[in-house]
């Protein structure tokens, strides 16, 4: 699913394309990675159509849009910067979700994606990456509480 804006570009960066969406005269930061195919504007004046995933559109919590069905894209995911991240290292860096499709049967789940940028010792950059179910990631979140309280 997918959340279209009529929308006006006021700013251009290489990232991102700030917009007033649906004329509500707010101005917006929409990164460039969060564009759907069938998004018409891309640089300052420009007016048409802006697509993003909905996920993104309720995070970023923008203004009410048109819902639009987009092409199947299972097998795939989306991550992004996790803006509650605790102090604590062992907090993801990037929150997302994955649908993956059984090939056995065809069915079709979601899981709980989440990332963390590292730096290798020959100083190459990498995400690892953990999908677990919701709850085997619900377990392990109470056995750590269980193992603090003694």
């Amino acid at each position: 699913m997918a959340v279209r804006f009529d929308a006006v570009v006021t700013g251009v960066t290489v990232k991102a394309l700030c917009c007033f969406l649906n004329n509500d005269r707010v101005n917006r930061w929409i990164p460039r990675g969060q564009l759907c195919p069938g998004t018409e504007v891309s640089k300052i004046g420009d007016k048409g159509q802006l697509i993003v995933n909905d996920w993104f559109a309720r995070e970023a919590r923008l203004p009410e849009g048109q819902v639009v069905e987009m092409g199947n894209y299972t097998d795939s995911g989306l991550l992004f910067s996790n803006r509650d991240k605790k102090d604590n290292e062992k907090s993801p860096d990037y929150l997302g979700n994955l649908d993956i499709t059984c090939e056995h049967c065809g069915a079709v789940s979601k899981r709980p994606l989440a990332g963390w940028a590292k730096v290798a010792r020959n100083s190459a950059k990498y995400l690892a990456l953990s999908c677990k179910p919701k709850s085997q990631r619900a377990a392990a979140r109470q056995q750590s509480n269980d193992a603090g309280l003694f």
